[in-house]
């Protein structure tokens, strides 16, 4: 009786880590596809690569909190 009760456990606890990691999976797709920003992020990405090809530099990614550090 003791194998039954724990492969009963086993069943639910992949079912459950299953279905948290879909709906993981869910939700970081829809915040993706429903972030109101995403066009401008990916213009703003656009237009910084044209300018760096123009000024004939390498594109650094960098996120805003490091952009004053590199102009100190």
């Amino acid at each position: 009786m003791g194998g039954s009760s724990e492969t009963k456990f086993l069943q639910e606890l992949i079912l459950y880590a299953a279905s948290a990691a879909l709906s993981c999976l869910v939700l970081f797709a829809g915040l993706r596809h429903l972030d109101p920003n995403r066009e401008a992020s990916k213009k703003a990405l656009e237009h910084k690569k044209e300018i760096a090809k123009r000024l004939g530099r390498p594109l650094i990614q960098t996120n805003p909190y490091e952009v004053p550090l590199l102009f100190n």
